[in-house]
């Protein structure tokens, strides 16, 4: 009966971790679509058909922009175009998918969490101590699922990527504990592990853990090396999927890391690593002054941001240490730290030195660990009185969680809204001042928008983009004799720009500058032969002044 009692709690803590954290999140069904996803959602043509699908599995993230970049995640149009047939372009649907994603990872946690710190909330119990017991792995889930920085993954829609590979790695985890729990002897739990797995690592490389943390919880059972080498060729499936992934993964994209943003030498690199470490241990525990994007500072020597990365780091190795033998633990702290470790490779940053949603995996590695601390508290032989104080302070925590993400939840409402946020929290950011002014391009008010991009200027000069779009806002002003200086920089920066030698002439033609017009259409029309808005300027120029354009 106890035991019957425990699974029917159980259900029911895991049914309430759904509500809880699907009722903190839905000030994300008030959302918009913002940032990466006017691209990926509004702009993409593979969500909106099948025929589709092989393109999908053929190409790098961002190939139907006309961008080869780093990234090969089939899966994430897959999801996106599954939510497209069922919602549309509607954003509360695609809100609506994230928010119940993330619940079924909080029980997926819940899960996990049960099997690996074998919880004793059964007849074998005090009556006391059973119903505190089972708790433990509830207050997990919700570590996980109410986490602040865990907001940017469930109100971002293109973050769905970060969602869903972490549903498919820990579903593929649940199984093979599962599959370990019977001794090895139902094959379809392995079967089923190894199918999640193929999606988990389809839809983002970060899946790539999932055998590591396998062999992790294997090695640390305590039942010895023998009864580790019983098992190793179950590992051998896991390791076939990941190469499969790195095979079409190095015909489709190439090179591991394709486009680089930042050069340092190998002494740099080592060092700057040091401080982003610190940066993510610190988020990780105390999250608070959350951002969309931080900033960068690289350095030359060691300084305190360095000292406190190796801090940490050798923290991390003694913990590994001291609780290798302790399953939950030492499986936590490496679902931990291992998604971290590509993320902390500097060349391959883009717009950002750390993003709150490299940590999603990692949070759910916390839930465990606390799994198994509340389950040594509660199980343990202390006063009702002190058991009490800690699940106190426990919800305390989790209530102040809540309130944080739902207010994080809100600043993703709309372009406006993130990007203003983002500039006060990292004010020397170029694409925070970039993307703000674009907001406030879209809405027409010009004059912010020259603010914030002349702010993205002057954090990086050579800012193309900034500089195009800022000559824009100039000429859409009147302010002739500035949009073309910004135009003339484009130029400098890129001669190709068949855009700016188009406006350049469009300005130029306005202050009755013929020849400087017609040889700014022309250079447009021979960089981009198809480009009708310039022949028509040339076809029009002609016609005015009779006969064809001298040069």
């Amino acid at each position: 009966m106890g035991r019957l009692n425990a699974s029917i709690s159980r259900v029911v803590l895991a049914a309430l971790a759904v509500v809880i954290t699907v009722a903190v999140f839905s000030p994300a069904l008030q959302n918009g679509f913002v940032y990466d996803d006017h691209v990926q959602v509004l702009k993409n043509p593979w969500i909106t058909d099948i025929r589709f699908i092989p393109e999908i599995f053929s190409s790098s993230s961002w190939a139907f922009f006309g961008y080869s970049g780093n990234t090969y995640r089939p899966m994430l149009h897959i999801y996106s175009m599954a939510t497209y047939f069922v919602f549309g372009l509607r954003p509360s649907g695609w809100h609506l998918v994230n928010i119940l994603v993330h619940a079924a990872n909080a029980v997926l946690v819940f899960l996990t969490a049960s099997i690996l710190i074998k919880n004793r909330a059964d007849d074998t119990l005090p009556a006391r101590k059973g119903g505190f017991a089972v708790l433990a792995p509830f207050f997990a889930a919700l570590i996980f699922s109410l986490h602040p920085v865990n907001s940017e993954p469930v109100a971002w829609v293109t973050a769905v990527a970060e969602l869903a590979f972490t549903f498919f790695l820990l579903l593929s985890m649940y199984l093979y504990l599962r599959f370990r729990e019977g001794g090895g002897k139902d094959a379809a739990f392995y079967a089923l592990s190894l199918a999640s797995f193929v999606i988990a690592v389809f839809s983002k490389e970060t899946a790539f853990a999932l055998p590591a943390l396998i062999v992790a919880s294997d090695l640390s059972s305590g039942r010895g090396l023998k009864y580790w080498l019983k098992y190793w060729r179950s590992y051998a499936g896991y390791f076939a999927v990941a190469a499969l992934y790195m095979a079409a993964r190095t015909l489709v994209v190439g090179a591991l890391v394709r486009d680089r943003q930042i050069d340092l030498s190998g002494v740099e690199l080592v060092i700057n690593v040091l401080p982003l470490v610190f940066q993510y241990a610190k988020t990780l525990a105390y999250p608070s002054s959350l951002s969309a994007l931080y900033e960068l500072h690289t350095i030359k020597t060691l300084d305190a941001g360095a000292a406190a990365g190796i801090a940490v780091i050798a923290v991390f190795l003694a913990a590994l240490v001291v609780f290798r033998r302790r399953r939950a633990v030492f499986l936590g702290l490496i679902m931990m730290g291992l998604p971290l470790l590509p993320v902390l490779y500097i060349p391959a940053l883009s717009t950002s030195a750390a993003a709150d949603r490299y940590m999603y995996l990692p949070t759910a590695g916390l839930g465990i660990i606390a799994a198994y601390v509340f389950e040594r508290v509660f199980n343990g032989n202390l006063r009702r009185a002190f058991t009490y104080i800690v699940a106190a302070i426990v919800i305390i925590v989790l209530s102040a969680y809540s309130i944080s993400s739902v207010e994080r939840a809100r600043v993703w409402k709309d372009d406006l809204a993130l990007w203003s946020d983002t500039v006060k929290k990292s004010p020397g950011s170029k694409y925070a001042h970039y993307n703000l002014a674009l907001a406030y391009q879209d809405r027409g008010d010009l004059d912010r928008a020259i603010g914030e991009f002349k702010e993205a200027i002057k954090a990086a000069p050579d800012y193309e983009d900034a500089h195009y779009n800022l000559a824009w806002c100039y000429q859409q002003k009147g302010d002739n004799i500035n949009a073309a200086l910004h135009y003339r920089e484009v130029l400098r920066l890129d001669p190709g720009s068949a855009d700016a030698h188009y406006n350049l002439g469009l300005i130029y033609r306005g202050e009755f500058l013929i020849d400087e017009a017609v040889a700014e259409f022309s250079e447009a029309l021979r960089l981009r032969p198809g480009y009708a808005e310039a022949a028509g300027a040339l076809a029009e120029i002609s016609m005015t002044v009779g006969g064809a354009p001298a040069r």
